[in-house]
């Protein structure tokens, strides 16, 4: 498992004895890493990405159970090791939770980790131009693509399309056209077309 940031610090006990959230936060996660391929720690950024690459068939089962949506993957802001989804109040139990992260009023509305996530995929194949890598996370991606393809909306007013009720990591909920969710989108189709 990838390092896990928990109470302000980054422990490696595997989700072993913690008290406040089991959960692997994306956001949290993601500043140990970001640094990782400029400083030439590829093996430490791929744990990373390794992590969500081996959660993908849980979270495609999330998606299809809470949108219906065959195909696609809605990576969630919040995991457990297994790639369930967490939720508060949070149990001893660790099934009883299962699946229930989306009614989460805080992050359950975060769309952008999916996409950010499948573009540092992308970037560790550009770092070490290594194509298994490639071949590799390309299921990852092409899941996180077909969620965004069958999640946004085309607004016939506008000429546009539209991101409808999400959150802005957290600091504005249940808006429209997130700007997080738009870069996110923005920056991973042309990677993926590509």
């Amino acid at each position: 498992f990838p390092m896990h940031f928990m109470r302000q610090v980054y422990t490696a006990l595997q989700d072993q004895d913690v008290k406040w959230n089991v959960g692997y936060w994306h956001f949290n996660q993601r500043a140990v890493y970001n640094g990782a391929l400029a400083a030439n720690h590829v093996d430490g950024f791929q744990r990373f990405v390794d992590f969500y690459d081996g959660c993908k068939d849980t979270m495609t089962e999330y998606t299809r159970q809470r949108f219906g949506y065959t195909d696609a993957m809605k990576t969630q802001e919040i995991l457990r090791w297994d790639g369930y989804p967490r939720a508060w109040p949070l149990s001893s139990n660790p099934e009883s939770s299962a699946f229930t992260q989306f009614d989460n009023q805080y992050v359950g509305w975060i769309y952008c980790t999916g996409p950010e996530v499948a573009e540092n995929m992308y970037s560790v194949y550009k770092y070490t131009q290594n194509e298994e890598l490639l071949e590799k996370y390309y299921d990852y991606m092409r899941r996180t693509v077909q969620f965004i393809v069958q999640w946004v909306r085309w607004d016939e007013a506008s000429g546009t399309y539209q991101i409808e009720d999400s959150h802005s990591r957290e600091n504005w909920w249940h808006i429209n056209n997130s700007t997080p969710d738009n870069a996110a989108i923005r920056s991973l189709l042309p990677k993926f077309i590509e």
